[in-house]
């Protein structure tokens, strides 16, 4: 336990481990996500009969490890009106404007934009911002893993909310895991030549939101722009909170709605680019370790199996995580037990992997794990990447990965209108960058 800005920090081994006892902290009343659907419901049907009672004196508030589990309207300014309306009864002497707290924590311009459309690091500023108006009639405020999700230059906010809480006498609780708040980490350059490849955007517009978010009014789209760049895995994109980063990746991919072209094309590789998402746990869909296989034949399984316990030997073989940390594909596929988080990672990106894609793009890989073990488990992928041909794109806003980058590119936004009289929100600006390893 150690003492940050004014908050209390206390640091875990394990996401299981944290989430155990953010649980207990809540009262277990968010349910259990990563453990499969069973203790969901079980977790879900507990609270229906035992809703806990609410504690005497001053509320508590909290932030989730995933920030969007305390955002329940859908757009930040729904977020941040209801928050207000909540509070102004019993703090009349002390008024807040919406455009004043969303100017602090830099929201001005996503004011309108659909929740679910919103990076991570913006979703965890609006949480930030939501805990802001309330911090003044709150005892206390908890908020788990904040760092997995705030680039450093974003991290003034994660101060200004302690420094509130301070002036107003609340306790500040942080729960992390192990070196999740490092700035720097220290890797060994060991990783094999990875495959050249090229990415090309023309005329690529992405729509921001569902369709349920444009029902009642024009769709909300953004442009990226122009440019044609040659690159070599692993290719590191990095930018602040917020830039484009993700949605870059995901129009690559085709798992957003767009026109124009957003092409990746490596030689000899006719696949799809596929995703491992930050948003992991809704990536898996809460399936367990087993159904996740499902529906593969003999042979495809296989080559799932070969990719798994490629990269669990590349993560424990005298590394920080001891075999027992990680099981065998052919103990997770029958294990009793749920997986963990880092099992069900790994899983996933050995399925991708099979699928023989023409990239692979790991999103904030971090988020979920200590520092070493998220080292460990990015070198393994990429290892066993690079040994099919199949190059990699780490999307990050931590500086831990550029002694492994082969090629860079910053990606960044410029604001050109409301979204409603203009074609597009923002434009995404990608720049070919070199920096000092």
């Amino acid at each position: 336990m150690s003492r940050y800005s004014g908050a209390t920090i206390r640091y875990f081994r394990h996401f299981e481990d944290l989430e155990d006892a953010f649980r207990r902290r809540i009262a277990t009343l968010l349910p259990r996500r990563h453990a499969g659907t069973a203790l969901f419901w079980k977790d879900f049907q507990r609270l229906l009969h035992t809703i806990p009672a609410a504690p005497a004196g001053r509320p508590e508030h909290y932030i989730t490890s995933d920030p969007r589990d305390c955002l329940a309207f859908g757009t930040p300014r729904q977020v941040l009106r209801a928050a207000l309306i909540t509070r102004a009864p019993l703090q009349p002497e002390a008024p807040l404007s919406l455009e004043g707290v969303a100017r602090r924590y830099d929201l001005e311009r996503q004011l309108n934009q659909p929740v679910r459309s919103l990076s991570g690091g913006e979703t965890v500023r609006l949480a930030l911002a939501k805990a802001f108006i309330g911090a003044d009639r709150a005892g206390r405020l908890t908020v788990a893993s904040p760092f997995s999700w705030l680039s450093l230059n974003n991290r003034r906010h994660f101060h200004d909310l302690a420094a509130h809480c301070r002036r107003h006498g609340n306790a500040f609780d942080v729960f992390a895991l192990e070196g999740e708040d490092a700035i720097e980490a220290d890797v060994v350059d060991n990783l094999p030549p990875g495959p050249d490849f090229g990415i090309r955007f023309r005329r690529a517009q992405v729509v921001l939101g569902s369709v349920f978010d444009h029902l009642q009014g024009r769709p909300r789209t953004a442009s990226i722009e122009d440019g044609e760049h040659r690159l070599c895995s692993p290719c590191l994109l990095q930018g602040d909170n917020g830039q484009g980063k993700s949605l870059v990746a995901k129009a690559l991919a085709g798992a957003m709605p767009r026109e124009g072209e957003a092409v990746l094309e490596t030689a000899g590789r006719a696949g799809r680019v596929r995703l491992l998402l930050q948003d992991f746990v809704n990536q898996t869909m809460m399936r367990r370790f087993d159904q996740m296989t499902r529906g593969i034949d003999a042979r495809g399984r296989e080559r799932v199996g070969r990719f798994y316990n490629a990269i669990r030997d590349d993560m424990t073989a005298g590394g920080p995580l001891a075999p027992d940390e990680v099981r065998s594909f052919e103990a997770g596929c029958t294990a009793p037990t749920p997986a963990t988080l880092v099992e069900l990672k790994v899983l996933l990106a050995a399925l991708r992997l099979a699928s023989a894609p023409a990239a692979l793009v790991m999103d904030e890989p971090d988020w979920g794990l200590r520092r070493a073990c998220a080292l460990a488990f990015v070198g393994g992928v990429i290892r066993s990447a690079h040994g099919a041909g199949i190059p990699v794109l780490l999307i990050s806003h931590k500086r831990w990965w550029r002694r492994w980058a082969g090629s860079n590119l910053q990606i960044d936004k410029t604001y050109t209108g409301s979204g409603e009289a203009e074609p597009a929100l923002f434009q995404v600006r990608i720049r070919r960058t070199a920096f000092e390893k």
